[in-house]
């Protein structure tokens, strides 16, 4: 899947990747890290320095009760204007017109539609809100990455091959020209430990360029095993990318929605909470955004600038599913709630209402054309009666 790159996207990536790099090399005098080792003072005051170019001038904070603190930064001066390639980048706002389509109930009573968003409505009129990254979280991904135990984002999750401890289970379109995609997750509260991973949500791609997002629970990120709203995006085959914000790129809009929030789950045959994802390209500008719940409420956008082939109306992959990582050597993971998508609907993880954008509007996946893959221990089962798929990912269940 060789691809043309040019040099601005090149230099612009790299300076991403150095920012995000150095700042993640850091750590702290005040810190011990796992083996005993206390770290320099010369340390410490460059991991502040380090800190004031990460974390943006905050007009407001909001604490939340997970812990996570945002900081509410002028929009205009995220850090996604850090990245080169965005320095005379105007915010764009998405339109409101682009296609919408109705959801359906599937026929169940459990379905709850979430309504998330930080207090009091968020964010003031002009500011964004970017989770506050803190010396911890810094010095716990130096750790992780110093003993291998980094969740490995180099790898291609719809690939051809992957290494031991990444676990899939995932429908696939076939290539084709599409504009985006929406689905709906049931969200679990999901048991992983420090070098683990677990999400469930959809990948976007075209060639060298990809976009994730979902649901994830990665101790790793977050320092905790809560279950976030991410983004993932990278321009390389998989060499380099970026989580949310904690790199330039993702250029966030809401005021009240931001990426890295802990979201609300579902009980265990009771209740589901479920969020609606929306990712679709603007053929005016060429953004990809991202879109929240059934009105569509825009939480931000990918730049073109940032990608290659996805800048164009050319063939692409779009999939839904789940993946899980453990380093060697170490349990398996949960993927969705853990339990077996034979449970059906309340007791197991699903992806419902799964439609593609193409230039005349949304289609159903036809199931004659869709690919379908699931690990031995991660099985997954599908329910295709129209006018909507359902299909259910979990385990381990050996």
């Amino acid at each position: 899947m060789a691809f043309g790159e040019s040099s601005c996207h090149g230099k612009g990536f790299n300076f991403m990747i150095l920012l995000v790099a150095v700042s993640f090399a850091l750590v702290l005098s005040s810190y011990k890290v796992e083996g005993g080792r206390n770290l320099s003072k010369e340390e410490d005051l460059e991991l502040e320095r380090q800190l004031k170019i990460l974390n943006k001038p905050a007009i407001k904070s909001i604490w939340t009760e997970h812990g996570d603190i945002f900081d509410c930064v002028d929009i205009n001066k995220q850090p996604a204007f850090d990245h080169p390639l965005l320095k005379n980048h105007k915010v764009q706002m998405i339109p409101k017109s682009f296609p919408k389509e109705t959801v359906k109930d599937g026929g169940s009573s459990v379905h709850k539609s979430m309504q998330i968003g930080l207090k009091d409505g968020g964010c003031p009129t002009g500011t964004v809100p970017i989770r506050r990254i803190r010396k911890e979280d810094l010095i716990r991904e130096k750790f992780l990455t110093n003993t291998k135990k980094a969740y490995p984002f180099n790898i291609d999750p719809l690939g051809p091959a992957n290494p031991d401890g990444l676990h899939n289970a995932y429908l696939k379109a076939p290539a084709d020209i599409y504009f985006g995609t929406t689905l709906l997750i049931n969200t679990w509260s999901v048991n992983v430990s420090e070098g683990q991973s677990s999400l469930v949500g959809t990948w976007i791609e075209n060639q060298q360029d990809s976009i994730q997002t979902g649901w994830m629970a990665q101790p790793q990120l977050f320092g905790d095993s809560n279950t976030r709203l991410f983004t993932f995006w990278t321009n390389d085959n998989y060499k380099t990318g970026c989580f949310n914000t904690y790199c330039p790129g993702f250029v966030q809009v809401s005021q009240r929605i931001p990426l890295g929030m802990v979201l609300p789950v579902s009980t265990y045959g009771g209740t589901q909470a479920e969020i609606e994802i929306y990712v679709a390209k603007d053929i005016r500008n060429g953004v990809w955004g991202l879109t929240w719940g059934p009105e569509h409420e825009v939480v931000g956008y990918w730049p073109p600038q940032l990608f290659h082939s996805l800048s164009m109306n050319s063939s692409m992959i779009i999939a839904w599913g789940g993946q899980g990582y453990n380093p060697p050597g170490t349990p398996w993971p949960m993927m969705g709630n853990g339990h077996s998508g034979k449970e059906d609907y309340g007791k197991a993880c699903y992806i419902r209402n799964v439609k593609l954008l193409k230039y005349l509007g949304f289609v159903t996946p036809d199931p004659d054309t869709i690919t379908r893959y699931g690990d031995n221990c991660y099985p997954l089962y599908i329910n295709a009666t129209r006018p909507e798929w359902q299909f259910f990912v979990g385990g381990p269940t050996c």
